[in-house]
């Protein structure tokens, strides 16, 4: 939801270049070497940056597509030609320095080694500046609107009642959050409708950046120009704010969007009667249970819901498993083994309250996974990334949601709807979300519900040739002008703003 499919180099992340002067004539290996990880179906952009700190060597590493900022080296060393370097990503890098060689620069030849796979890598010794990937829609000043930073926290005492009646308690509920953010603000003297910005999974800051992309920042500012004040702000424990985030659940989260809520109505240029959500993938789960609630403070009166799951998190990540992998070109016997693991690891994890208990248990299914394997084919690498991987599952979060049920949140909601969808979204599949999630809000007191799927757009809404997440970092687009135009219309719509 933003539901992240595991893979290869989902933990690369750029960081900022060394100065050329790291370059010395009598360490050929200091400098920068840029090539290509073929990840999967990704064609990864990386660089290895290393310069020396004394007598020790000091190294980052990048993953240039992905657009994510950078981790270090934790261990380099470079001895009669051979390299390795150790990144804190369960990750290795085996090469060997070749010089240069007429027109061609030097290079390190080896493989890139990471969740149990080994993938051939080239680096080549490069002077050139490496340019982040391009992003044309990501805005630019001047601004003709009003910019603030803004801070707005709860106590526990301010937890939504109606999260309780339709879900699970909040699991971080003792904790008093201070939430950082950005409000963008028309031009004149208001006052103006508002919506705060609610994320997808993971740790995510305000702009809800991603891959070099920042979908949140392209949104409010299409819809502050469209006259509609826009509040968006880094998830707890994210950047600015406090709290802890992985502690939190969906539940902790709804919380927060309440709180922004409740920090809009608070101001004299925003119109406390048109207060809405906007809630992205794991954000169309949370803003429903905020518009189902009747608290003071905290009432909705429009949700937009961008790509929103209609069904339990379960069946969306063995679904979305099976499009990716098949996207992929996962033969069906691969696919039918990973998904049945899959399935035994979240219904494990959904099974056990306690995180000692939900750990062992998981291991232990893995462990009987790996021992119905022939004995000549068990790696036990393999084993080890397995369980490595399965830890991100096995969260509070994660059996949180396991355990939650997102139509009963949508038959409670009394608020204008919009629900957007990608036709080729392979994360939250249209044709497995929308049935249901329609016939929740049939159920429910909205009065205008609109619900649209856009043709040829991907989870992030951008325009795609499969859907697959291993493109999303090579598309230039960040947000499709139409579903752009979609929501900001219709925002004007219901607010009275006009069309």
């Amino acid at each position: 939801m933003n539901p992240r499919p595991l893979h290869l180099a989902r933990a690369l992340v750029a960081s900022l270049l060394l100065p050329l002067s790291a370059l010395a004539q009598d360490d050929p290996l200091l400098g920068t070497w840029k090539g290509t990880l073929q990840a999967g179906p990704q064609r990864l952009v990386v660089a290895l940056h290393v310069a020396r700190d004394g007598d020790a060597y000091t190294a980052t590493f990048d993953s240039i597509t992905q657009g994510a900022n950078g981790i270090p080296v934790t261990t380099l060393t470079f001895e009669d030609g051979a390299l390795t370097a150790v990144l804190p990503i369960g990750a290795k890098y085996l090469a060997t320095y070749q010089p240069p060689e007429g027109e061609r620069p030097a290079r390190l030849e080896g493989n890139w080694q990471q969740g149990g796979a080994k993938l051939p890598l080239v680096l080549e010794a490069t002077t050139e500046p490496i340019e982040p990937p391009a992003r044309p829609q990501e805005p630019k000043p001047p601004f003709p609107y009003r910019i603030e930073a803004v801070s707005f926290g709860h106590d526990p005492a301010q937890s939504l009642d109606q999260s309780f009646a339709v879900g699970a308690a909040p699991n971080d509920a003792t904790t008093r959050v201070t939430l950082a953010g950005t409000l963008t603000i028309p031009a004149g003297d208001g006052p103006h409708p508002a919506v705060a910005l609610i994320t997808g999974s993971g740790p995510q800051d305000r702009d809800e950046s991603l891959l070099g992309h920042k979908p949140f920042w392209v949104l409010a500012d299409h819809l502050t120009r469209a006259g509609i004040a826009v509040l968006r702000y880094d998830d707890r424990g994210v950047g600015a704010s406090t709290g802890d985030f992985a502690k939190a659940t969906s539940a902790d989260f709804a919380t927060d969007a309440a709180a922004a809520l409740r920090y809009l109505a608070t101001r004299e240029d925003i119109d406390g009667a048109h207060l809405g959500l906007i809630g992205h993938s794991e954000g169309g789960v949370v803003a429903p249970m905020v518009a189902a609630d009747d608290t003071e403070g905290a009432r909705v009166a429009f949700t937009v819901l961008l790509a929103p799951p209609g069904v339990n998190i379960l069946d969306i990540i063995l679904h979305q498993s099976r499009l990716i992998s098949m996207a992929a070109g996962a033969s069906e016997e691969d696919l039918a083994t990973d998904l049945a693991l899959n399935r035994r690891i979240l219904e494990t994890v959904g099974l056990h309250q306690d995180a000692t208990e939900r750990d062992a248990a998981v291991r232990a299914v893995i462990e009987a996974s790996f021992a119905e394997q022939p004995e000549d084919e068990r790696d036990p690498a393999q084993l080890e990334a397995v369980l490595r991987e399965s830890r991100s599952a096995n969260t509070p979060w994660m059996h949180w949601l396991l355990g939650y049920d997102p139509t009963v949140a949508l038959r409670a909601m009394h608020c204008d709807v919009l629900a957007l969808f990608g036709s080729k979204d392979l994360q939250v599949d249209p044709e497995q979300n929308c049935p249901p999630l329609a016939a929740a809000l049939e159920e429910s007191e909205c009065d205008r519900v609109r619900i649209i799927t856009l043709d040829g757009l991907n989870h992030l809404f951008q325009h795609a040739d499969t859907g697959s997440p291993s493109e999303y970092a090579s598309i230039e687009e960040t947000f499709a002008p139409e579903a752009l135009d979609r929501i900001s219309s219709w925002i004007r719509q219901v607010t009275g703003l006009g069309d």
